[in-house]
């Protein structure tokens, strides 16, 4: 399972699975979790348009995969969910699902902006049970 938030962290942690692991992957789940405190005021019909939205970038996203250079035969699933903590919400659909590793992308972090907010993908690595591979 890859965290995919559409920056180039996140895509380069796609790319980065799907080739290394070429001959190994027969499936793929992006997970993208949308941030509650930043949706929290929206009304219920803006909320869904734009979760509707992320999901439809979602699958652009995976047809563009398949169509330019992607194995036809890798079955690739994503998932869109909301929550005030991401890192705790993207374990949580890891466990649920009996992934095996949770792929992430690393974002460089200012030293004020580690130690104040730290990092999802800190976070991430410190609370899963399940193997976590970080890209840089």
């Amino acid at each position: 399972m890859v965290a995919y938030d559409f920056s180039n962290h996140s895509d380069k942690a796609v790319k980065y699975i799907l080739t290394k692991f070429n001959d190994r992957i027969t499936e793929i789940n992006l997970c993208h979790v949308i941030d509650y405190n930043k949706i929290v005021n929206l009304p219920k019909e803006e909320l869904y348009r734009y979760k509707a939205e992320i999901s439809k970038k979602i699958e652009n996203y995976i047809d563009d995969l398949i169509s330019n250079k992607l194995n036809k035969m890798w079955k690739i699933n994503y998932c869109v969910d909301i929550s005030d903590d991401i890192a705790l919400s993207i374990v949580d659909f890891a466990k649920n699902n009996s992934y095996d590793l949770i792929v992430v992308g690393r974002r460089g972090l200012s030293k004020a902006e580690y130690i104040f907010i730290g990092s999802i993908s800190r976070k991430i690595v410190e609370r899963s049970s399940i193997p976590v591979l970080v890209i840089p």
